[in-house]
């Protein structure tokens, strides 16, 4: 039976919760802490989601009501790894944080943590001020639950990095670990990001982990359907999106790494690759996977939208204001809106979607979207065909009401040239020359307009790949074009690459090692952890830079030095158990 329990600090991860009621129930053993708080003593608590909640609210009946669903939200990353799934998985989890250990091991597969490549942090993280102000508030620290999320590096309330402490984050022993001054000592190797940071990069890192607090703070509900249409609404807005609705990944990729920078994206595990399964492609897609939050929250700031803002709207059309006018000056019905026929394309040269608008009058014209206001729908990029009623219109200018050319071109709001021709046409008066350059022009642009089209479907291709895909096109530009072919075609791109030698400082690392073993013991000690040999192994697997020591010890003289002085032999570690 549990005689008194610590009241959670603000934002204290429930895992501190319990070690700070093992040290003031003045246990001499962490099993007989267990023992109160479970009723058994073999547990182990996970410091993100701890089992068998079920039997911990039970007991703290005694102390009064007990609100189980505000202990998990307010305590636990429960609604930043849930926000983002669906309503089935999201309760499953907060299902199994009530059974026993052995049962809830599909938490972290179910949340994304497991097959995600974002990966937690291996230490426990504290802020040095936020340190301080608890010793002078509180007398005592405590882990902060909001900053083992993998995505806050640094403190949003006092705009600095995190620091790694000596306390393992996920222990392989039944122990529970507070946070102390001891273990949470200040040095700049323990630094989660160092000090050489841009005022942008920092802003970056200060932004993304007020957002990422924020999502673990607040209960969404979010509908993956409206939440993919948003991104692919967000994405036209930015050119991103194809005519045909698909996404250019190329251009989003390079334009993403450059609105973030390789760094950031790199400390936050997030730079994305250039294969098929990169998580930046996956998220854009029609069946949105489990991804892990951190990737949500960079595809939202960088399409402008906060978690404050999640509003969920329906997927915009590139031109919405329908029906659309027609803008034909000749007819009756001019900026009436009568189209209701319409083709979507791409521009070759903005990648943005062109609107091919036509009227039953036989105007027919062209639209570069998307429209940003109502105003958008009466400006036409260009006319396909002016029409019958529009060439009556002219025929009426020039031969009844005896205008010129420039006068009916003034009434027209056209080009005077424009006028000449289509006259010229319709009467019969264009010559054979006229006729062949009119005819060429309009096939040597569509040409052109082909060979940029197929450029841009294929970023990375040389002129020998593009020719192969489309000989023909090739073949005609090179005959009748060839001067604007070899403009406009890819050069071979020779590409220089230096090989990087990273170099380590070993006495530093040195010094690194040691301080960590050194604080390791400290801890040890304190809480009384040691119960087997203490080997090279052991002591590597407790301050996790095993690989390290087993393989470069040579090149660590102090730490090798003070191993040789800690480690027991076998027949040293019998004796030290008889004494106890």
């Amino acid at each position: 039976m549990l005689s008194n329990f610590p009241t959670p600090y603000p934002d204290e991860l429930l895992y501190s919760v319990f070690a700070r009621y093992y040290i003031q129930s003045g246990n001499s053993s962490y099993k007989t802490a267990l023992k109160e708080l479970y009723g058994y003593e073999k547990i182990y608590i996970a410091p993100d989601f701890p089992s068998n909640l079920s039997c911990i609210f039970k007991r703290l009946e005694n102390f009064g009501t007990v609100n189980h669903e505000d202990i998990i939200r307010e305590h636990t990353p429960f609604l930043y790894f849930t926000s983002f799934l669906h309503k089935r998985i999201k309760k499953t989890i907060y299902e199994g944080l009530f059974i026993p250990a052995p049962k809830m091991n599909g938490i972290h597969y179910s949340s994304g943590q497991v097959p995600s490549t974002v990966k937690e942090s291996k230490y426990f993280k504290f802020c040095t001020e936020c340190l301080k102000e608890d010793i002078l508030q509180y007398g005592e620290t405590y882990w902060r639950m909001s900053f083992q999320l993998p995505s806050v590096l640094f403190c949003p309330q006092h705009q600095r990095s995190l620091y790694y402490s000596s306390v393992i984050f996920r222990q392989k022993k039944l122990i529970l670990v507070p946070a102390t001054e001891l273990n949470c000592f200040i040095d700049e190797s323990t630094q989660c990001v160092d000090g050489s940071l841009s005022i942008n990069e920092e802003e970056l890192f200060i932004t993304i982990a007020r957002e990422s607090i924020k999502l673990s703070k607040t209960n969404f509900d979010i509908d993956f359907e409206k939440l993919r249409k948003l991104y692919k609404r967000m994405l036209r807005a930015k050119g991103f999106i194809t005519s045909s609705q698909r996404v250019r990944q190329s251009r989003l990729r390079q334009n993403f790494i450059d609105f973030f920078g390789a760094r950031v994206l790199n400390l936050l595990q997030s730079y994305p690759s250039d294969k098929e399964h990169c998580w930046l492609k996956v998220i854009t897609r029609k069946k949105i996977s489990i991804l892990h939050p951190i990737r949500h929250l960079l595809m939202m700031h960088y399409l402008g939208i906060s978690v404050d803002s999640l509003n969920f709207g329906a997927e915009s059309h590139p031109f919405e204001y329908a029906p659309y006018p027609c803008l034909n000056i000749a007819a009756k019905h001019y900026k009436q809106r009568v189209i209701t026929d319409i083709d979507i394309k791409r521009c070759t040269e903005t990648g943005n979607p062109i609107g091919v608008f036509r009227c039953s009058c036989g105007f027919i014209y062209t639209r570069l979207g998307p429209d940003n206001d109502e105003g958008s729908m009466y400006l036409y990029r260009s006319v396909k065909e002016y029409g019958e009623e529009w060439i009556n219109k002219v025929i009426e200018y020039v031969d009844v009401s005896k205008h010129s050319f420039r006068a009916t071109a003034k009434l027209l709001n056209v080009d005077t040239n424009t006028v000449i021709k289509n006259y010229k046409l319709e009467k019969g008066l264009l010559t054979t020359k006229e006729k062949d350059n009119s005819h060429n022009d309009k096939n040597t642009q569509s040409y052109r307009n082909s060979w940029l089209e197929l450029i841009k479907d294929n970023p990375e291709a040389i002129s020998k790949e593009l020719r192969k895909l489309n000989s023909a096109l090739y073949m005609k530009l090179y005959r009748n074009d060839k001067d604007w072919l070899a403009r406009n075609s890819p050069k071979l791109k020779i590409q220089k690459t230096e090989k990087i030698i990273y170099r380590v400082d070993w006495k530093t690392r040195d010094e690194q090692i040691l301080l960590k073993i050194k604080n390791y013991l400290l801890i040890e000690r304190k809480y009384k952890l040691k119960t087997n040999r203490r080997s090279k192994k052991s002591v590597g697997l407790g301050i996790g830079c095993l690989s390290l020591i087993e393989k470069h010890l040579n090149k660590m003289p102090l730490t090798k030095l003070f191993l040789q002085s800690i480690v027991e032999e076998k027949w040293e570690h019998r004796e030290n158990l008889k004494l106890r």
